[in-house]
């Protein structure tokens, strides 16, 4: 499987946690050095849903608990991602620190 350098990136940002777009985006922008476009990182993240690195979650306050989800909400602001056992693996493959 080939990996980009965005995918890595998007990758190594939620390693750790359940993200939001917005914190994947800004650490994304953080450890590329670079102006990454919002929206090429969403596109990231939904291929590597797609592709099966990422899972999708959904965050209920009441419960305060996460619930997996089986694709990307139409309103993406409202998902968390983390990355699984898969993504996992290709960030280890192929990740080059700087």
């Amino acid at each position: 499987m080939k990996v980009s350098i965005l995918d890595l990136h998007c990758l190594n940002a939620i390693t750790d946690d359940y993200e939001t777009i917005a914190s994947i985006v800004n650490d994304v922008r953080r450890s590329s050095h670079g102006n990454v476009d919002a929206d090429d990182v969403a596109g990231c993240m939904a291929d590597l849903v797609r592709e099966g690195m990422v899972d999708v979650y959904r965050f209920s306050p009441q419960t305060s608990e996460y619930t997996r989800i089986s694709c990307i909400p139409d309103n993406i602001d409202a998902a968390w991602f983390r990355v699984n056992e898969n993504g996992r693996k290709q960030l280890d493959d192929h990740w080059v620190d700087d």
